[in-house]
C-alpha cells in the first residue's frame, strides 16, 4: 500500500495493538491508533527516503533515511531530520528497545546509539558489505545482520562477530529478537 499515492511502504513498527507507525521511501509517515490510519505526514522532505522506523511506545519512535539522517518522535511531533552518520554509507535499520534508546546501523559497518541524543558512529567491522538489519531486545542485547552471511552480537557492552549463520551462497535480510 502506498502512503502518498505512489510511494511504497519501507517499514512499519507496532509497539502495541493501539499504535503503529508506517513510513515510505518519500519521507512520509502515517500512524495507527487502533482504529484507523492517519493522513500522511511528510517528516523527511529532503532525504533519500525513510528506510526504517522503530517505536518503543506511542511516545517514542526513531526513523532513519538513506541520507544518513535520523528523526525522533515524542508522541506529538517528529524532530527535524539530523545528519547523525556523516561518514556512513546510508542507514540500513534502526531498533528502539525502550524509550529514548535506539541503535541504528549503516551499510558501512557502523552502529550509532541514541541515548537521549545521537552519539558518534562506532565502526563494528569493515570486512563485509554492511548491515541490512538490527534488532535489540534491550539496551544490553542486539543482533545486527550483515548483507552477507552473518551476524554481529552486542552483549555485555561489546560487539562480537561476525558469526556465520547461513551458507556462503545465502544472504540475510532481517533479524528479530524478542
Amino acid at each position: 500500500q502506498a502512503i502518498a499515492g505512489r510511494n511504497p511502504l519501507s517499514s512499519v513498527s507496532c509497539p502495541s495493538g493501539h499504535f503503529c507507525v508506517a513510513a515510505d521511501l518519500a519521507g512520509h509517515v502515517v500512524t495507527y491508533d487502533g482504529v484507523e490510519w492517519s493522513s500522511p505526514m511528510l517528516v523527511d522532505p529532503d532525504g533519500g527516503g525513510i528506510v526504517d522506523v522503530s517505536c518503543a511506545s506511542s511516545r517514542f519512535c526513531a526513523a532513519v533515511d538513506a541520507d544518513n539522517r535520523a528523526m525522533t518522535y515524542d508522541g506529538t511531533s517528529w524532530s527535524d531530520p539530523l545528519v547523525v552518520d556523516p561518514q556512513g554509507l546510508d542507514f540500513g535499520a534502526v531498533s528502539c528497545p525502550r524509550r529514548n534508546y535506539c541503535v541504528a546501523v549503516d551499510h558501512g559497518g557502523s552502529a550509532i546509539v541514541y541515548d537521549h541524543g545521537w552519539q558518534s558512529p562506532v565502526k563494528i567491522d569493515g570486512t563485509f558489505i554492511g548491515f541490512s538489519d538490527i534488532s535489540c531486545s534491550s539496551p544490553s542485547f542486539c543482533v545486527a545482520a550483515t548483507h552477507g552471511w552473518g551476524v554481529f552480537t552486542f552483549q555485555g557492552g561489546a560487539w562480537s562477530g561476525p558469526q556465520r549463520i547461513v551458507r556462503p551462497s545465502e544472504h540475510l535480510s532481517s533479524v528479530s529478537c524478542a
